[in-house]
């Protein structure tokens, strides 16, 4: 892509080519590549997502260990949440998120109540229940009860949201 005046490209291209990069496992140029989109906008969502899956896998690839001994930058659950915010129809990401929030420094309640809802968005958005089983972390660091909860979608929650049913509850009668 020609640069424009000025020698700068536009932000689209280093995000676009940071989430390239991020499907091709290239971990350090698409980390590269969304910092630049974000120097020249700070609130570009595809930029946020590439940065924390970049931070996340380059983590977890400099230490293979499940979870890593050296804990998450809470960057990287920032970066994230901040990108899936208005989109959460990845469910790989979505699980990468909930992992995320379980391998920050001390993570708090907090931090396991999203993971359980990650989770189960993941799932909702049809991500594997069995690919996010085999994450042993889940597992490890949730409420076994309220994590295989989690794992399970009802029927009304296939439903668009104006054909659900509506609960009425005992004080709206």
């Amino acid at each position: 892509t020609k640069a424009p005046e000025g020698g700068r490209k536009p932000v689209a291209v280093y995000a676009n080519r940071a989430s390239t990069r991020l499907s091709t496992n290239e971990f350090a140029g698409a980390l590269a590549d969304a910092d630049e989109a974000l120097k020249l906008d700070p609130n570009c969502k595809i930029a946020r997502i590439s940065r924390g899956a970049a931070r996340f896998s380059l983590t977890v690839q400099e230490d293979s260990t499940n979870p890593p001994k050296r804990p998450l930058p809470r960057e990287v659950v920032d970066d994230l949440e901040a990108g899936l915010h208005e989109d959460e129809s990845r469910g790989g990401l979505l699980a990468q998120l909930a992992e995320a929030h379980l391998w920050v420094a001390n993570p708090n309640d907090a931090d396991r109540e999203r993971a359980l809802w990650a989770v189960h968005r993941a799932v909702l958005v049809g991500h594997s229940p069995l690919a996010i089983d085999r994450r042993k972390v889940f597992a490890a660091q949730l409420d076994p009860e309220r994590y295989r909860a989690a794992l399970i979608v009802t029927d009304d929650e296939r439903l668009p949201m104006d054909l659900r049913p509506r609960v009425i509850l005992p004080n709206e009668e």
